[in-house]
């Protein structure tokens, strides 16, 4: 039994379906905080890189005094100091 497809789109939906979209964000990073700041429900659309924002916190310590983000010293006791 042979299968055979049935397209009941016109053929120039198949060209259309493979163009991809890019999207580069970075370009003007300050443009797009600057319209996410003056549109707050479009909040997801902007991630914090957690990877720089340790190591700005690491650096700086506790004085690291960034809107948002709280800064703090978590104490754990290690099996070595027990």
């Amino acid at each position: 039994m042979r299968r055979v497809a049935q397209w009941d789109r016109p053929a120039s939906w198949l060209f259309a379906a493979k163009r991809a979209r890019q999207i580069n964000a970075e370009d003007d990073a300050l443009a797009l905080v600057q319209h996410v700041a003056a549109n707050p429900e479009l909040i997801s659309l902007i991630r914090a890189d957690d990877v720089k924002l340790r190591a700005y916190v690491k650096g700086l310590g506790l004085a690291a005094a960034l809107p948002g983000v709280r800064v703090f010293e978590d104490r754990v006791m290690s099996a070595r100091a027990a």
